[in-house]
């Protein structure tokens, strides 16, 4: 049998570095990384630099994957690869470290070098927005990121990566964390920002107008109910930010099926009606206020117990959700849409007390139907 030719050294390294860069996002692979982060320390402890890790993790990558396929869900991680590859410094390596992480090693680099590199990454990334194929419309990407370095965190590469995610978990959603040392204690300080949630209201913009419309409608109509039920200023304000995000979740619904005019089809409907667990899911991650989740989960929910998503009915239906839902209800038949015209203010008030006791709760409609016909009266 003839014997196969060995490439030289040389060669050889390069054609495996070749291979495994050539992957989906054109990266080093889980292994290299490793090896590369660990001939980086290695080089440290002989000159006495620091070494510093980012973890990076793309936010809502699954909500992506599940409303717009596994190819788009690909493409958002060969975008993220690629402006990660133009805001780093030509010593720093980049692989991909998981599903939807990135690692980058970022030699002779204190920790707070490597958080200063994390917030142009950030930027880059919002700034730089992705597009989905084939529906042209923008999709809200963006990044959370640990810091960690070595060896004031950690002294092996192992608790190093773990310091970095232990990091970055505190840092969801879309935010930047390291640890800094007080004595031989440590501290965690999270650097965050709202810049997500504010991505997620332009990219829906970009969508849907009347989306944006409804929803700032609907903050204010729930705001309304909770300060007349004399609900804790807290919860209000709670309920405000329901209201505002319970769409959310449409921002990863696909264009041919939100800005349908005609009826949905079955399969469509229900991806449709997906849009309530997306936006829990989205809101969940940046809040952990029951109030709000309630909200946004529970805002379709009827009274009757015909609604969606769980079915749920009466009293058993969580405050927040039968507060929103009559919100969301009078918001949307007050507005025009491109295939119907809007309701009169009476008409629609109508139209809450007809449903009331089988889509709406009852007590709660009518303290609604009150509070908007005294605030019209108020109004010159």
């Amino acid at each position: 049998m003839k014997e196969q030719p060995v490439l030289p050294r040389r060669r050889r390294s390069l054609y495996v570095d070749f291979l495994e860069r050539c992957l989906l996002t054109g990266l080093y692979g889980h292994r290299k990384i490793n090896e590369l982060l660990r001939a980086v320390i290695q080089h440290a402890d002989l000159e006495g630099h620091s070494v510093s890790v980012l973890y990076l993790d793309v936010d809502d990558f699954r909500p992506i994957n599940d409303q717009y396929g596994y190819e788009t869900g690909d493409l958002v991680l060969q975008h993220v690869g690629e402006q990660l590859r133009l805001e780093v410094r030509a010593q720093d390596h980049i692989g991909r470290f998981g599903g939807d992480e990135f690692l980058i090693v970022l030699p002779e680099t204190t920790a707070q070098e490597a958080e200063n590199l994390a917030y142009g990454i950030q930027k880059r990334v919002r700034e730089q927005r992705f597009f989905a194929a084939n529906y042209e419309e923008a999709l809200p990407v963006t990044l959370s990121i640990g810091v960690a370095e070595y060896p004031l965190d950690a002294r092996s590469i192992k608790d190093l990566i773990a310091a970095a995610v232990s990091a970055k978990e505190h840092a969801q959603h879309e935010g930047i964390a390291k640890l800094q040392r007080r004595g031989i204690s440590y501290e965690l300080f999270v650097a965050k920002s709202s810049g997500a949630l504010e991505l997620y209201l332009l990219s829906l913009k970009d969508k849907d107008t009347y989306t944006v419309q409804h929803s700032e409608d609907v903050a204010d109509y729930t705001m309304l109910l909770a300060t007349a039920l004399g609900l804790p200023e807290s919860m209000q304000v709670e309920l405000r930010t329901a209201g505002l995000f319970h769409d959310i979740g449409k921002v990863l619904i696909p264009d041919p099926i939100l800005k349908k005019p005609g009826r949905l089809t079955e399969e469509e409907f229900v991806s449709m009606k997906s849009h309530v667990t997306i936006s829990h899911d989205i809101l969940a991650a940046h809040y952990t206020s029951e109030v709000m989740r309630d909200g946004v989960k529970h805002h379709h929910e009827r009274y009757d117990g015909r609604g969606y998503p769980t079915g749920l009915c009466g009293e058993d239906i969580p405050l927040a959700g039968r507060i929103v839902a009559i919100a969301d209800a009078f918001s949307a038949m007050t507005l025009d849409r491109s295939y119907r015209k809007s309701k009169t203010v009476d008409e629609a008030l109508a139209e809450i007390r007809r449903c009331a006791g089988t889509q709406f709760d009852p007590k709660l409609s009518e303290v609604f139907c009150e509070e908007v016909e005294k605030r019209r009266t108020l109004q010159p």
